[in-house]
């Protein structure tokens, strides 16, 4: 190249993509001047944003290159293309506002306060005001004058005496708050007036406010109301579900219109005082007194009774009634209704009530009707026909009056309608979740606008549902007025040659993903929307010429560089794309754009300076979009919206959402697949889930621990030169957080999400990259494997102990000596816990696994050849099996923390929970393969008590099988396991600090106790559960409780195997929903719903025990979901966080004593449950297993920190370089002693 007049310098530059070119420029230039040269060297696109790295920092764009010191130097730049049009300015107002920590005039709306702080310079032009749900600060900043919504979140629960609360129309408070109000200064223009769940303060000192209007008491208040001094304007009020005071002296005030009572006011209304002027009224499910007191309400136009009520109305005559709904058990006999009715809701039909004689507009039947309408004659005037839930009759021979204009079935509806004569008038016609029918004879009115299906709807506009049906759209006639339609779930046929009507709304359900290249769109078409696995081309649509708004769903990832939308759009939402780029031209009248996933990079036109160029990494554009929205309306010309949610901020902190594979599975197939049917029909499901769910682990596996690339960078190495450099790197002249939203200023300017911070930019074909990923996925094999191990090795003593009571024992007669055999396993694990996580920090990770994997398989094996020591005692087995449990149990103890630790510590911070529960989830594959191998045993060689021709029932050879087998993972494993080389150095052993000076480290307390205390609480419960489930699944079985269940049967009622299959198949999802989710919602959050879960399911389990006695399949499933919300929570962050919560010199010791309590508490449940089922019953033992995880809660939100995204404690962030070293045998650093 032909150098530039008077350039005295010559720079390489080098991109990332291994494009190599040199410059040459004067010296007395700025990095601005070099970086205009560089950018009309490369094919850089209006818009675009460039930024130049040297020797790994940022170029300053101010300073000379003489100051900078670039003679002869090799830069790199990083080219951001990108051509979003005026989308740009969504991001630098989202980067102003957090520049300058204050909010502009304009802005009406303002959600998602967490701190008091955030209130300062607050616009004078704020209307409206949301608290966060976690904001629960004393409000020492004064609020605007011109404020007058305020919304306080849940957690709100501080005192408001002394705050000058402005002229407020509407005050709400959340769930939590409950402090007195008695010193509490109400806003005297005061409106409305809500309070949440908790509270529960007297109001006969609170001065409410004169034109207070609406009042709502929330779940909890129960005080009296007996010297409550009401506002003469009050119109509304609306008592919660608990309050059941009496109402003979209370004074309501003349101006009331509503009055709502909750579920359980059940007061006599003989001596209340009702004022005349009320309108509507409505009683709870608890209300059976009489309603005679009613009759001097001449005005009452709306009575709503409902649940068990079902005092006599005749006689009730209120003149001006209109609407009245009754409940479940009401009878109707001899019963004359008002004839000025206008709404009628049933909650059953009784024949004798003749509807012809009201002019009823609305009729709703509840949800336990379910008779012919051929017989019931409908009033003529009648506008709108609901149904319940139960309604599953045809409506062949119906007579409909033609006057009706909406009709809605429940959920249970599923009738043909080819031979229904419809109301000509009906507009709306909506079916529930099981509708299925075939729609091609069905004619449907001339005047319908809305057509909606349910979810299991899947009848195609072009074929009819069933196998091999396959009828042309021709025979579908639908109504020329429709104007929507809405499919549901299943629907996924294809739409080729279908003639849609005059539609201006259009949406498919989930499943929708067939190609449009072929379809006809109506003209009239406005808004469209598809699905989540919708991922088809969009290159060739023709789409209509008024669209307005077009949505797509989580799996779509197509190009869009050569797509043309109509510039009509408005609104365009493309879900969860992952593209590279955004290269598309956008619609001119645009207004909201909404790219949940995509890494959206934007950079200026050619009206702005190049110096506003900003990078925006997060979790929804559509949230930026928002922001400016809010900030400077007069920027963005079509977003009229003034409206701001900083709580959106948090969700750029947790980019990456789960794929639509994994949506479509946990989200609606599951309840598909496994909660269907009963017994072996769900079992099927399950089955199905969870193969399905391997094949995405498998995908996961393959990218556990690797580094994950930034994806708006291109691949490839440059010739020659090494490019590697980090976000980190970047010099930054100002970083500030609002809340998790992190701003990073460099020249460049880029604008990061800080999940982001750590990603690294570098050469993807490197041969230490490729390096670092085979050793990896060899430390990820060792770990799974050995958890595999692990879980068999602790759970298929449930099935042995059986098998040998009745061969050494004659039954259930030896418990004393089972109950040891399944506890020195436990005992085992715990020595081992606390041993192998001390020698894994002072011997290494690696060769402390190794040693683990050794004692596990000497263990196992010895217990194979487990016989009596005393041949005249054949119960003595069981203390020679004790004692070899109690060696394997040593080494499956060091498992637990020697595996967590080798995952996280080989694991980048963005995957690491992912990576962790990956490996864990394996403990839920072994304990499926527990009956499984078992069944595959006993069916074979017999269980040396039954006895059939196809077994050959050698005596004692199927026990000896299922334990001797859980050697055979750690032999396997043997080839990919390998001690430190002898080129490596050793540790010195004083290095490591010992247990005991790591527990007296006052600053490892909190962390201890969260991590520890949670792990015992669980494991009470977990491992109480699981090794004495068979008495529990008794219960569930009807099985005689002085007999034990048969291991084999002929049925699932007496086949122990199956029992416990179909429970592990319950908890087997579980994990995967774990590994799916830890990086997402956190692992404190997952351990919290965890333990709350199991809190609400064995709370069930204790109040309706006796209940689902009777219903075997539904007791099982609800004790299985116990299993499904242990590994989806407890089982799954207990394992990850002791490995992320300390320093690495103690990491492996402190994690294996929080596993050591939890093996603690695996040996409390263990040793108790079985005499507590036998004391006090089985619901009992549910009553411990609930107090124990309300506990589990406490401890986790005060003791537990969610580390998602950031480095592990004690240690810098690695970086996820070729350089990372292995960490299953890399050798343990010099530490620092305490």
């Amino acid at each position: 190249m032909e150098p530039e007049l008077g350039s005295d310098i010559e720079v390489s530059v080098v991109g990332l993509d291994g494009e190599t070119f040199k410059v040459r420029v004067m010296e007395s230039k700025k990095g601005r001047d070099l970086r205009e040269l560089i950018i009309g060297r490369i094919p850089a696109k209006p818009g675009a944003c460039v930024s130049l790295l040297y020797q790994s920092e940022a170029l300053s764009l101010e300073k000379t290159l003489k100051e900078q010191g670039l003679r002869d130097a090799t830069l790199s730049y990083v080219y951001l293309p990108v051509n979003l049009r005026g989308a740009w300015h969504s991001l630098k107002a989202a980067a102003d506002l957090a520049e300058k920590d204050t909010l502009l005039d304009g802005v009406t709306q303002l959600k998602g306060i967490k701190a008091c702080h955030q209130l300062l310079n607050l616009p004078s032009s704020l209307q409206s005001l949301n608290f966060d749900d976690s904001f629960n600060d004393s409000l020492w900043v004064p609020l605007p004058h011109s404020l007058r919504y305020l919304r306080f979140g849940h957690a709100f629960n501080e005192s408001l005496a002394g705050v000058m609360l402005p002229n407020l129309d509407t005050l709400t408070f959340g769930s939590f708050y409950n402090q007195s109000l008695d010193r509490v200064k109400l806003p005297g223009t005061l409106r409305s007036l809500t309070f949440g769940l908790a509270f529960n303060q007297s109001l006969s000192r609170v001065r409410l406010p004169s034109e207070l209007r609406h009042l709502t008491l929330g779940r909890e208040f129960i005080k009296s109301l007996d010297k409550v001094k009401w506002p003469s304007k009050l119109e509304t009020l609306t008592f919660g579900l608990l309050f059941n005071q009496s109402l003979d002296r209370v004074t309501l005030p003349n101006s009331l219109r509503n009055l709502t009572f909750g579920r359980d006011f059940n007061q006599s209304l003989e001596n209340v005082q009702f004022p005349t002027s009320l309108q509507s009224l409505t009683f709870g499910g608890g209300f059976k007194q009489s309603l005679e007191p009613l009759l001097m309400l001449r005005n009452l136009e709306s009575l709503t009774l409902s649940g068990s009520f079902s005092h006599n109305l005749e006689g009730l005559c209120m003149a001006q009634l209109q609407h009245l709904s009754l409940g479940n058990k009401q009878n109707l006999i001899g019963v004359t209704l008002p004839k000025t009715l206008k709404t009628l809701a049933l909650g059953s039909w009784i024949p004798a009530l003749n509807l012809l004689d009201l002019d009823l507009q609305s009729l709703t039947f509840g949800n336990f009707f379910d008779q012919s309408l051929e017989n019931i004659p409908l009033p003529s005037g009648l506008r709108s026909l609901s149904f319940g839930n139960l309604f599953n009759q045809t409506l062949e021979g119906a007579q409909l009056p033609n006057g009706i204009e909406t009709m809605t079935f429940g959920n249970s509806f599923n009738q043909t309608l080819e031979n229904v004569t419809w109301p000509w008038g009906l507009k709306t016609l909506s079916f529930g979740w099981s509708f299925n029918q075939t729609l091609e004879n069905v004619r449907f009115p001339g005047g319908l606008e809305t057509l909606t299906f349910g979810g299991s709807t899947d009848q195609s506009l072009t074929l009819t549902f069933g196998d091999s049906f396959n009828q042309p759209l021709e025979l579908v006639d639908f109504p020329i007025g429709l104007k929507k339609l809405a499919l549901g779930f299943s629907f996924n046929q294809k739409l080729d040659g279908i003639v849609f009507p005059c539609l201006e709304s259009l949406s498919f359900g989930w499943s929708f993903n067939q190609a449009l290249d072929q379809v006809l769109w109506p003209e009239t078409l406005q808004h469209l929307s598809f699905g989540g696995a919708f991922n088809q081309a969009l290159e060739n649509v023709k789409w209509p010429a008024g669209l307005q708004s077009l949505t797509v769903g989580q799996e779509f990832s197509q190009s869009l560089e050569s797509v043309t939308f109509p510039s009509s759009l408005q609104v365009l939402s493309l879900g969860n794309l992952n593209a590279s780029e955004l290269d598309v031209d956008l619609p001119t009248h645009l207004t909201t754009l909404s790219c949940e996933g995509l890494l959206v990079s934007c950079a200026p036109v050619s009206a702005v300076s190049e110096e506003e160029a900003g990078l925006f990494v997060g979790w929804s554009f559509k949230t930026a979009a928002a922001l400016t929205a809010a900030v400077l309306q007069s920027w963005l010309g079509g977003l009229v919206s003034k409206r701001l949610d900083l709580s959106e901020l948090d969700r750029f902190v947790h980019s990456g959402a789960i794929s639509g594979v994994q949506h479509g599975l946990f989200v609606d197939g599951f309840p598909v697949e496994v909660l269907r049917g009963m017994a072996f029909d769900w079992i099927v499901g399950a089955a199905a889930v969870v193969v399905a769910l391997s094949v995405q682990a498998g995908r996961l596996a393959a990218h556990s621990g690797l580094a994950q690339l930034n994806p708006l960078y291109k691949d490839g190495a440059s010739s020659g030169a090494k490019v590697k450099w980090t976000i980190d790197d970047l010099k930054v002249s100002k970083c500030m957080k609002t809340g998790h939203f992190l701003v990073m200023w460099c020249p460049g300017r880029m604008v990061l999400g800080a999940d982001q911070m750590s990603a690294e930019i570098r050469p993807a074909n490197s041969q230490e990259s490729v390096g670092s990923e085979s050793k990896q996925i060899r430390a990820t094999i060792v770990a799974a494997v050995s958890n595999l191990s692990t879980a068999y090795n602790l759970v298929n003593v449930n099935l042995t102990n059986e098998i040998m009571e009745n061969q050494f024992c004659g039954g259930d007669h030896c418990n004393a000596s089972v109950a040891a055999t399944s506890t020195a396993c436990l005992a085992g694990a715990i020595f081992g816990q606390l041993t192998f996580g001390y020698v894994g920090d002072w011997l290494g990770r690696g060769p402390a696994l190794y040693l683990t994997m050794v004692m596990s398989i000497a263990g196992a094996l010895v217990s194979a050849f487990a016989v009596p020591l005393n041949p005249r005692d054949p119960t003595t087995v069981f203390i020679f099996l004790s004692i070899a449990r109690f060696i394997l149990g040593v080494g499956v103890g060091g498992v637990y923390p020697l595996a967590a630790t080798v995952a996280a510590e080989g694991s980048s911070s963005a995957n690491r929970g992912r990576s962790v529960a990956l490996v864990f989830s394996m403990q839920g594959v072994g304990q499926l393969l527990v009956p499984l191998v078992g069944m595959v045993c006993l069916y074979m060689f017999g269980d040396g008590v039954t006895s059939t021709k196809t077994m050959m029932n050698v005596k004692g050879l199927s026990w000896r099988l299922i334990l001797g087998l859980g050697a055979l993972p750690g032999i396997l494993l043997m080839p990919f396991q390998r001690g430190q080389s002898s080129a490596e150095p050793r540790p010195d052993a004083t290095a490591a600090p010992s247990m005991i000076q790591a527990l007296r480290n006052r600053a490892y307390w909190r962390s201890i106790l969260g991590c520890a205390g949670g792990w015992f609480l669980f494991d009470i419960t977990f491992y109480g559960n699981s090794l004495f489930s068979p008495a529990i699944l008794q219960d569930v079985f009807h099985v005689d409780t002085k007999t034990s269940t048969p291991v084999i049967g002929n049925d699932l009622q007496h086949n122990l195997c199956w029992q416990l299959a179909i429970l592990a198949l319950l908890g087997l999802p579980g994990y995967y929903v774990s590994v799916c989710f830890m990086d997402r919602l956190g692992r404190k959050t997952i351990q919290i719903q965890g333990f709350a879960m199991m809190a609400l399911l064995y709370a069930i389990l204790a109040m309706f025990l006796d209940v689902m006695e009777n219903l075997p399949a539904t007791l099982l499933f609800v004790y299985g979901l116990t299993y499904f919300f242990s590994n989806f929570g407890l089982n799954s962050t207990t394992f990850i966080l002791p490995s992320e919560s300390f320093p690495r010199e103690v990491r492996s010791s402190l994690n294996g004593f929080c596993a050591a309590m939890g093996k603690t508490g695996a040996v409390v449940g263990s040793s108790m449950f079985k005499p507590l089922i036998v004391a006090c019953g089985t619901g009992f033992v549910f009553i411990c297993c609930a107090v124990c995880a309300l506990l589990g809660i406490i401890i986790t939100i005060f003791c537990i920190d969610d580390r998602r995204g950031q480095e592990m404690m004690g240690e810098a962030e690695e970086s996820l370089s070729s350089s990372r070293e292995d960490p299953y045998d890399a050798p343990q650093s010099e530490c620092p002693r305490h």
